[in-house]
């Protein structure tokens, strides 16, 4: 399953077998590459939430947000399942 797949059928929220969770967001206002409404996109928004905010993966890509919460642009779809599998895969 691919990144767009998983913001197609689950709204971008992704959990982690550890427990770890994040959303990816994906429209034409979001980070993400392409800027549009539809897919597939080879970039992502990426919004961390709670404790599980900083992974160091992501750092490179944060940026400046006026909303809660840590939010990264443009994060490379390997880099977003480089983070899924060190976190133990996709919870089931």
């Amino acid at each position: 399953m691919t990144l767009s797949e998983i913001v197609q059928q689950q709204g971008g929220r992704i959990a982690c077998r550890d427990g770890y969770k994040f959303s990816i967001a994906t429209d034409a206002f979001a980070a993400c590459t392409p800027v549009q409404d539809q897919g597939p996109w080879t970039a992502f928004e990426v919004v961390a939430h709670g404790m599980y905010a900083v992974d160091p993966r992501f750092q490179s890509f944060r940026r400046w947000c006026r909303y809660e919460g840590a939010r990264y642009g443009f994060v490379p779809e390997a880099i977003v399942w480089e983070v899924i599998h060190a976190h133990g895969g996709l919870a089931e």
